[in-house]
């Protein structure tokens, strides 16, 4: 978990209007902005890669980007095909991070 005071310099940072005006370099300012939008979708349900790309594409153009670190970062868990999203829930998990599915 991060430090919130971090996070939020981060978030103001990288996203001053709302949208994420760049994909950041470091991995540990990248992880904040991730699980931010890793909050926009519900624990445990699925979303056809349509809705994800839709979700993610309010925030960046480069949408596939995002959906590819959040795989990469295990925010997000990906299967082909077909390309699904959903998240899992957090019980079992030992570093309890919220971590979505995309099958």
């Amino acid at each position: 978990m991060e430090d919130p005071r971090y996070a939020a310099r981060v978030l103001q940072t990288f996203m001053p209007d709302g949208r994420l005006i760049s994909i950041p370099a470091k991995n540990r300012k990248r992880r904040v902005i991730l699980a931010w939008l890793a909050e926009h979708f519900r624990p445990a349900q699925r979303y056809p890669e349509s809705t994800v790309n839709e979700v993610l594409g309010r925030y960046h153009s480069d949408y596939a980007g995002l959906r590819r670190y959040l795989v990469d970062e295990e925010l997000m868990q990906g299967r082909h095909p077909p390309l699904l999203a959903s998240l899992r829930a957090e019980a079992g998990r030992r570093d309890s991070r919220r971590q979505a599915n995309v099958i």
